[in-house]
């Protein structure tokens, strides 16, 4: 998989969260909670296993927006 389509998974992962988390507040119900932490968890497992320089394969962890892989030095294109 390619790494922006992974960023793009990632983001949508983190915005369906954010979605649920705002309508367990908003309707005081806690499965909302729960299935917000879900994709909270599959987001983060998710880039654990695809958030990988396409060049050496090491997870870029945190460092997935920058310009170059923290392990080998290679140009992460966007």
């Amino acid at each position: 998989m390619k790494l922006k389509t992974a960023r793009i998974v990632l983001f949508a992962g983190c915005a369906l969260m954010l979605l649920f988390l705002l309508l367990c507040s908003v309707l005081e119900k806690k499965v909302y909670g729960y299935i917000g932490a879900a994709f909270a968890f599959a987001s983060a497992v998710f880039w654990l296993v695809f958030g990988r320089c396409p060049a050496c394969g090491k997870p870029l962890g945190r460092v997935g927006v920058g310009q170059h892989c923290p392990h080998c030095g290679e140009k992460i294109e966007e």
